[in-house]
């Protein structure tokens, strides 16, 4: 039997929200046999943000937070991660280096989407909170679970200039996407 493929899905939160639904519900049908699923909250978990927490857990399935800023997330002492976190964010804005702590971050972001067949990124808006990153990455889908006209601004203006694989439920939404104003991008499809 083939070695099952390792989807990595970004979310958020795990608060109890659509998108966080729909991960459930998908994590809730998937065949572990055949494919070796984690999740990735984007923003650190609390009480108010956890809900699909312990249910995703039960099935099985790790989860793991990115936190933006985090500078030494493999230290086990709450306490000395954010002494030593924000001794470094002084001192390197005081040095004047304000790009490092931006690569660093980045680098720890990079980290964690290493190693899989597919990142999976629920919403857009996920993709573009750090789309440097993920534009990187050939091996990602982007869900679409929502609605252009829910946006000020086209959430597809800025996406940097490569091809894109979206993932909706909705039939009338890929020609949403399709007509949407691509900026940058010269061929959608």
């Amino acid at each position: 039997m083939s070695e099952p493929k390792k989807i990595l899905f970004v979310v958020d939160t795990l608060a109890q929200h659509g998108a966080e639904r729909y991960l459930y519900e998908i994590l809730k049908s998937i065949d572990q046999s055949k494919f070796n699923c984690k999740v990735l909250s984007t923003y650190p978990l609390n009480d108010s943000n956890n809900y699909y927490l312990p249910l995703i857990k039960e099935l099985g399935i790790e989860v793991e937070t990115f936190t933006l800023g985090e500078l030494y997330p493999h230290l086990a002492s709450n306490l000395v991660r954010k002494i030593r976190n924000s001794f470094t964010y002084r001192w390197l804005n005081l040095t004047g280096r304000k790009e490092e702590l931006k690569k660093r971050a980045e680098a720890e972001l990079h980290k964690k989407l290493q190693g899989y067949d597919l990142l999976s990124i629920l919403k857009i808006e996920v993709f573009n909170r750090f789309p440097n990153i993920f534009s990187t990455y050939s091996n990602s889908v982007i869900h679409l679970l929502s609605w252009g006209i829910q946006y000020q601004e086209n959430p597809y203006r800025l996406l940097p200039n490569k091809p894109y694989r979206f993932v909706t439920m909705i039939e009338s939404q890929k020609e949403h996407v399709l007509e949407a104003d691509f900026e940058y991008i010269k061929n959608p499809q």
